[in-house]
């Protein structure tokens, strides 16, 4: 026999049902009626109401098969289930999450050692817009701490900033002036747009930076990267109307191409660098030779070269403000946490094994983050001394 309080989990279907807006006309009746009775429950779904797209996001990739192992260990280990099994995980995922926000908003103090997905302990606000701009002469200006309108002018360019954007602008007489370099770093827990002289794209993610010249010259547009960035190149041609190829330096490896889409990440707690191409074309060089790639193709730089297919719209998740997992190992998953959040993890509490699918906005605070991947496994996460510590939950 289930030990959980029919009128609870009534109460939390009709609140997932009701954030999906599929209440039939009975239960639309009794979900008001619910409403009127108690102030708080009026206030308990505003808060939902507020977090809905989130709530939804992550319904719509919850790991439905490891809810249901979590449901089936609650009831009874024992029980053995019919094939139509996997239909069933997915109303029961639906009772999950709704069970989950209720009990965890709803009544923290009436059963705070039940709570199915309480991340204790500290929290840690999201990641922002900001970077740090180092110029030729050692001088470093902090990117989001200066007005908008014109930053500085060097050598021929005019840099500029509007809307969180940094711009490089080339005067018309550039050509005859000397070529200066630049740097953009961003710190744990920031991210950053900017504009290169050829007009290409950059946006950096956290712990990252960019170097790159003022100005474009000679046969070749280079730039070296550490860290991850997502490049939207153009098309550039000299003063002599020869195209010029771009070329990103990351770790042992370079990258060329004449203009496409394309996204690298190159940290140096990272064993490979990885290059996935969106559209275009880029070639991927190393010590040990070098491989083409088309759309949709990953390159992966370690001890040489191999070149797999690739979920583009994760790998530029964090580019359009998402965490984005797919069956990805909570290792890998932590070392993202730890450069936006800019908090440490007890590397001796991940249990190996652990593999996570959801997707959950970067704009949310740590521990929202953390209570989504409660929901859809068997870990509990606390914060605590600015460290993540990961526990199996108990199970009754």
């Amino acid at each position: 026999m289930m030990n959980w309080d029919d009128h609870k989990i009534s109460k939390a279907h009709l609140i997932a049902k009701h954030l999906q807006g599929t209440l039939s006309g009975e239960e639309m009746v009794e979900f008001q009626a619910w409403l009127a009775s108690d102030p708080e429950n009026k206030a308990l779904v505003q808060r939902l109401e507020a977090s809905k797209q989130e709530s939804l996001q992550f319904l719509s990739s919850l790991d439905v098969e490891t809810a249901w192992d979590s449901v089936v260990t609650r009831i009874h280990p024992a029980v053995r289930f019919p094939a139509y099994w996997r239909f069933m995980a997915a109303a029961v995922a639906v009772l999950l999450l709704g069970y989950g926000i209720y009990r965890y908003t709803y009544m923290p103090e009436s059963h705070p050692g039940e709570q199915l997905a309480a991340v204790t302990g500290e929290d840690f606000a999201p990641g922002s817009d900001k970077a740090l701009l180092t110029l030729q002469n050692g001088a470093v200006l902090v990117l989001e701490d200066l007005p908008e309108g014109r930053v500085e002018q060097e050598n021929g360019v005019i840099l500029s900033k509007k809307e969180g954007l940094l711009s490089y602008h080339p005067e018309a007489d550039a050509e005859e002036a000397p070529v200066a370099y630049h740097t953009v770093s961003t710190p744990v827990g920031g991210r950053f747009q900017l504009v290169l002289p050829d007009s290409s794209k950059v946006w950096l993610n956290s712990a990252s930076s960019i170097r790159f010249p003022t100005r474009f010259a000679g046969n070749e547009r280079r730039v070296t990267l550490t860290g991850e960035a997502f490049f939207e190149v153009t098309s550039y041609s000299s003063e002599r109307h020869r195209k010029m190829p771009f070329r990103v330096e990351a770790g042992q490896g370079t990258v060329e191409v004449l203009g496409t889409q394309f996204n690298i990440t190159a940290y140096e707690d990272e064993p490979a660098v990885k290059t996935s191409l969106l559209e275009g074309a880029v070639k991927v060089t190393g010590t040990q030779g070098s491989r083409n790639l088309v759309p949709g193709q990953q390159a992966v730089l370690h001890n040489g070269i191999s070149v797999r297919q690739v979920d583009l719209e994760e790998v530029t998740a964090w580019k359009n403000g998402y965490f984005q997992f797919e069956n990805k190992p909570l290792g890998e998953i932590l070392k993202q946490l730890q450069r936006w959040y800019g908090v440490g993890v007890e590397t001796g509490t991940i249990p190996p094994g652990k593999h996570f699918t959801a997707s959950i906005s970067r704009d949310k605070s740590l521990s929202s983050v953390l209570r989504m991947l409660e929901l859809s496994g068997d870990l509990h996460f606390e914060i605590q001394n600015k460290q993540i510590r990961i526990t199996e939950k108990s199970v009754r």
